[in-house]
């Protein structure tokens, strides 16, 4: 059987051929990941309307409730490579997978607001983990400790974005005769 398909770099910077099939590979994981992350923006978009019914949400504890499993995503991530190295791959790739199968188990029964939260939090916080141990385990040379001002520049940057693309927008919207606006469509 042949080995991979494998290219010389032309960057002089960067040594050592160019893996296809280790390159495909991690596109794959990265594209099955945010496949993933959309699937479950869709599945909670579609139940919460009956989570505001079932526990008498407010905007704000909608809000939460939706956004708690990508929170812990962050948090997961942020800890997952510090923790690898602590405990083991293994041993963190194992404890991943038994938070993620209870989060689970309360995110589909809970009897309050904190109850799904939590779940859904401890969710993120697994696959979080299982990320970092993932990118850790595939790109042994890449740093999953970020540094500090690189977070933060990327903070600033996903901020400027958004007041770009989602503020600005609907401040230039609010300001429009609602007649009007529907009058030059």
């Amino acid at each position: 059987m042949p080995g991979p398909i494998v290219f010389p770099r032309k960057s002089a910077a960067v040594h050592g051929p160019v893996n296809l099939l280790y390159v495909g590979l991690a596109t794959l994981v990265a594209a099955t990941s945010g496949l993933l992350f959309g699937f479950d923006i869709a599945v909670i978009n579609g139940a919460l309307l009956f989570l505001r019914q079932q526990f008498g949400l407010t905007e704000v504890q909608t809000e939460f409730a939706a956004s708690s499993l990508l929170a812990g995503c962050v948090a997961g991530a942020a800890i997952g490579g510090w923790i690898s190295d602590r405990l083991g791959r293994r041993k963190v790739l194992i404890y991943s997978a038994v938070l993620f199968a209870f989060s689970s188990i309360g995110a589909a029964l809970p009897r309050n607001l904190t109850e799904f939260t939590i779940a859904r939090l401890a969710g993120g916080l697994a696959i979080g983990a299982g990320i970092a141990w993932l990118l850790k385990t595939m790109v042994s040379g890449l740093p999953v400790n970020t540094p500090w001002d690189y977070a933060i520049g990327a903070l600033v940057v996903s901020v400027l974005i958004g007041l770009a693309a989602g503020v600005v927008p609907a401040m230039r919207a609010a300001r429009l005769n609602p007649v009007d606006a529907l009058r030059t469509e």
